[in-house]
C-alpha cells in the first residue's frame, strides 16, 4: 500500500475544510475520511469512504426530509452529478 504524504499546505487545506464541514454539521465519517487522506489510507480508499458517506446521507434525506417523489428524484440526480 502506497500512501503519499500531503504537503503542509494540503494539510492546512484539509484543516480548513474540516472546520467548514463542522460548522455545516457534517457526519463524523466525513471527518474520518478527510483526515485519513494522505495519512493512513490510500486515495482510492478515502474516495470510496466519502462516496459511502454521501450515499448514507442521501438515503437518510430521502427517507425523512423529502415527501414527494419528484423531490427525491431531484436529490438523487444531483448526487450522481
Amino acid at each position: 500500500m502506497i500512501i503519499e504524504k500531503l504537503s503542509e499546505t494540503q494539510i492546512a487545506i484539509i484543516d480548513e475544510i474540516s472546520r467548514a464541514f463542522d460548522r455545516l454539521g457534517a457526519e463524523r465519517g466525513i471527518f474520518a475520511a478527510l483526515h485519513s487522506w494522505g495519512d493512513t489510507m490510500p486515495d482510492l480508499e478515502v474516495l470510496q469512504m466519502l462516496k459511502e458517506q454521501n450515499q448514507q446521507r442521501l438515503t437518510i434525506e430521502l427517507n425523512s426530509n423529502y415527501p414527494t417523489d419528484s423531490k427525491k428524484e431531484t436529490v438523487a440526480k444531483n448526487l450522481k452529478n
